[in-house]
């Protein structure tokens, strides 16, 4: 597995983008599914505790639950991930908002593993406001850190604010993810419409990225890119959740229909 330089990343995004090809970016929490993305040509493969969580068919929010170490998941995929990817950058999920947290060192150990990225996943987001500001602050140092060593990152992101920071930061990548109280299709693409404006208002040239959620109709998920106008899309629940499940039924279902 190559581990893919900052530069190189960078370089193969503007290339998507000059070629109007959507960028896509898949969680992966087993061999099998990061096979399955790297065979589609996806352009990231994400490898945190998020998607750990979605195989082992819990939640995803509930990987920040105090059971386990989230940065140790990420670490310990590497070595399920990474010998089975041939092509495909690899990037590490972090649980920043750890107070004891030593991002430079953190950093150096992903890139030792083979990582070539980071991206603040879990993050704080859904946190209650007073206690999201402060775990928040240790994302945004993971970013400016990721800059400081030259490697690549992604920031989740929820609000404009989050964006103003996350830019100043040094992100590479501006992932933008829905609150949790949106109800509908309707309103998730128009809360990641204003953010995606509030985004290229800082800057035109950046690379934003939408998280398509639970979203798996085709017709939303084209609608999302075309309102946001993001550069393409992020999808774990989608993929690792919700479209296996759909499959394992179908499959069961013909199975049991045997006579």
């Amino acid at each position: 597995m190559k581990r893919y330089s900052r530069e190189e990343i960078m370089d193969h995004l503007q290339q998507r983008i000059k070629n109007r090809e959507p960028i896509i970016a898949c969680g992966a929490g087993t061999g099998l599914y990061a096979r399955a993305a790297e065979r589609e040509n996806a352009d990231f493969i994400l490898a945190g505790a998020r998607s750990k969580a979605l195989v082992n068919g819990l939640a995803a929010e509930e990987c920040v639950f105090p059971f386990h170490d989230v940065n140790e998941v990420s670490c310990e995929l590497a070595k399920h991930l990474l010998p089975v990817i041939n092509r495909t950058p690899v990037i590490a999920g972090i649980g920043a908002y750890n107070p004891y947290l030593d991002a430079g060192r953190l950093i150096h150990n992903i890139k030792k593993l083979g990582y070539s990225g980071v991206i603040n996943s879990p993050g704080s987001g859904a946190y209650a406001v007073q206690l999201k500001q402060n775990c928040f602050q240790k994302e945004i140092e993971l970013i400016v850190k990721a800059r400081e060593e030259n490697v690549f990152s992604m920031a989740v992101v929820r609000t404009t604010k989050d964006i103003a920071c996350m830019c100043e930061a040094g992100a590479d990548v501006i992932v933008i993810q829905c609150q949790e109280t949106a109800e509908d299709c309707e309103e998730y693409i128009s809360y990641q419409s204003r953010l995606a404006r509030s985004a290229y208002e800082l800057s035109k040239e950046l690379i934003v990225l939408a998280d398509i959620g639970n979203l798996t109709n085709e017709k939303e998920i084209q609608r999302l890119l075309t309102e946001t106008k993001a550069a393409g899309i992020v999808s774990e629940e989608a993929v690792e959740s919700l479209a296996v499940q759909k499959e394992m039924s179908k499959v069961l279902r013909e199975i049991m229909n045997v006579q």
